[in-house]
């Protein structure tokens, strides 16, 4: 029943916002199935790629994609997450799900108070700064095993030119690239010391994060972006509490 309610919600998440679904996926996986850290960031990894690269698709399908910003921050974003898995593998599991949860409450409270994206593309494109920006998403991704879209969407946004619809479904695609190299890279490592994903779980769990992936997408044009917004700001704070009883520095 965890399996299946967090896989659909991590779906429906990544398909309403482009971002958010990746956020949950570890901590229901350490907390919800009790699977070590160190592993469920790279399940975790896993997941998020397969169920964001068959959003990426729909949102290529719908001309809900730009190539040329994705063009400009998928190269920095796989260097980033592959240095992230580097670093990830140096710190504890305590302070990686430390980490974890204050992006979380930045997550929780920058959707909190933030206000209605642009209804139309800008003309206004920073390739460098995107580049960075996705950079530094990209070692965040690497680090604790989320995709980074809640970074990604308003990135895009603000440094890429565009409207929040198109940002969402780019940052599907940015966020399956970084993840397949994050997890890629995090898998040797475990790899190397005697460690096994679980591939039936991630199989599992992606399959049924593509059903609630499908109905996001469905949804994200037809209900307020606001509404969506505080929402999931319910459920990420729900998650924040659920952490707490268990904190990682216990």
């Amino acid at each position: 029943m965890i399996t299946f309610l967090g896989a659909v919600v991590v779906g429906v998440a990544l398909g309403l916002l482009g971002s958010g679904g990746s956020i949950l996926t570890v901590p229901i996986l350490v907390h919800g199935l009790g699977r070590p850290l160190e592993i469920a960031v790279t399940e975790s990894l896993w997941i998020v790629a397969l169920i964001a690269g068959t959003g990426a698709v729909g949102a290529i399908r719908s001309g809900s994609f730009s190539l040329s910003t994705a063009l400009v921050a998928a190269p920095t974003g796989i260097l980033g997450a592959v240095l992230g898995a580097g670093i990830g593998g140096w710190l504890s599991p305590e302070l990686r799900e430390s980490i974890l949860l204050l992006v979380v409450v930045g997550a929780a409270v920058a959707l909190l108070r933030g206000k209605r994206e642009q209804e139309s593309d800008s003309l206004t494109v920073l390739p460098l700064h995107l580049g960075i920006a996705a950079a530094a998403v990209g070692i965040l991704t690497g680090i604790v095993g989320v995709g980074g879209g809640f970074l990604i969407v308003p990135a895009l946004v603000i440094f890429g030119g565009l409207a929040f619809d198109k940002a969402a479904g780019t940052s599907l695609a940015l966020i399956a690239v970084q993840s397949t190299a994050g997890a890629m890279a995090s898998w040797s490592q475990l790899s190397s010391a005697g460690l096994a994903i679980d591939i039936q779980l991630i199989a599992t769990f992606a399959a049924l994060g593509l059903g609630g992936i499908i109905v996001g997408s469905h949804l994200r044009t037809r209900l307020d972006e606001l509404l969506v917004r505080r929402i999931f700001v319910g459920a990420l704070f729900s998650l924040i509490g659920a952490v707490l009883l268990d904190p990682p520095w216990n």
